[in-house]
């Protein structure tokens, strides 16, 4: 039965190419792609390719030399980092959805001491990164004990005394900032605290079991966490952004995955909101995607750097196809391995060795 929902799933994406690979060419070309990067490249890391509900490859690899290679079968937990925009912004959509958020109001009335000029700042340009928002350059890393722990309330009134750094919806500007306001805006509106609210209404309904905060158990992979700041004794950190766990959130492939489809597939919200979603608004970004045109079909895609890992979501929507890669090794990056697996797929040209995954790929 698996061979034969293999051949029907390459015959629905064959639908869209020319030439079609075989059903037994198009898993083939996919492991010896991989394999070469493993032999050639070193590639150690997680991959998962699937067309609709059937998955064509999810495991690790790595070199016979590297420690923990014989886990092959074992889902690899590594930490969400920026992925954690896409679910916060799902979580936005759920509230919208309830008459809970409007994406047009301002952030001001979901907060507390905001500052007047932020009264421009929709819960849209949060959303996709155009709020204009001052970032946390210049900020200490820690405070005296004298001084009240850092928290949102404080950091909005330091923020409140630099100038916005362009009119919100103009521009496109990566920054923290904004997911961080979506989630005290979640929490303002449901009495939950963020991990509460995703757990509940996100992970737990979905079936994301391998989705939460970083556990090291001993049956665990070890995950380092990144960002997190050691102060002196009698100090506290001034930064509150890892309190909505963006910095302690993990996640599997097979997890991503399920969350994925959950999208496309209106298990989670309707279509309309998946629309909302992936348009692109300013720069081509949507809510936690970068929206472009690749091998003549749209893709949603988001590349994650969180040394020593990185990670890189290829969703094609309209074709019912994702690919997802988790690359532990340096020098290279999960972006350039699911842009090659994205022409395979699609019966597109794409590097043969040596070295056939390039840094710098969308």
């Amino acid at each position: 039965m698996r061979g034969m929902r293999a051949i029907v799933a390459i015959h629905a994406i064959c639908a869209y190419l020319t030439p079609c690979p075989s059903a037994q060419e198009l898993p083939a070309s996919i492991e010896r792609y991989l394999n070469s990067q493993v032999l050639e490249n070193d590639f150690s890391g997680a991959v998962l390719v699937a067309h609709g509900s059937e998955v064509f490859i999810d495991r690790n690899f790595a070199p016979p030399s590297v420690p923990g290679s014989k886990l092959s079968d074992i889902q690899y937990k590594f930490p969400t980092g920026s992925i954690t925009e896409q679910f916060i912004a799902g979580a936005i959509l759920q509230l919208e959805l309830a008459g809970r958020v409007s994406l047009d109001s301002s952030i001001c009335k979901y907060l507390s001491g905001c500052p007047s000029q932020w009264e421009q700042i929709h819960i849209l340009h949060l959303l996709t990164h155009s709020s204009g928002l001052p970032s946390l350059e210049g900020v200490p890393s820690c405070v005296k004990h004298s001084v009240s722990q850092f928290n949102s309330s404080a950091m909005i009134a330091m923020l409140s005394e630099r100038s916005l750094l362009f009119k919100p919806g103009s521009k496109f500007n990566a920054n923290k900032l904004d997911y961080f306001f979506l989630s005290l805006a979640i929490e303002k509106v449901s009495g939950e605290s963020t991990a509460a609210y995703l757990k509940e209404h996100i992970f737990h309904p979905l079936k994301l079991v391998q989705t939460g905060n970083l556990d090291h158990g001993p049956e665990q992979n070890p995950v380092e966490i990144k960002g997190q700041v050691s102060c002196p004794h009698g100090e506290h950190a001034t930064n509150p952004l890892s309190s909505f766990t963006m910095d302690q959130l993990y996640t599997t492939t097979g997890d991503l995955y399920r969350w994925e489809r959950a999208l496309t597939t209106g298990k989670l919200l309707p279509k309309n909101s998946l629309d909302q979603m992936l348009t692109p608004q300013i720069e081509g970004y949507g809510f936690g995607w970068k929206i472009l045109k690749e091998f003549d079909r749209k893709v949603a895609l988001q590349n994650n750097e969180l040394e020593p890992t990185s990670v890189s979501i290829r969703v094609y929507p309209d074709d019912d196809t994702y690919i997802i890669v988790v690359s532990r090794s340096t020098g290279l990056p999960s972006s350039a391995i699911s842009h090659d697996l994205g022409a395979i797929l699609f019966g597109k040209h794409y590097p043969v060795s040596p070295n056939p995954a390039r840094p710098g790929s969308l």
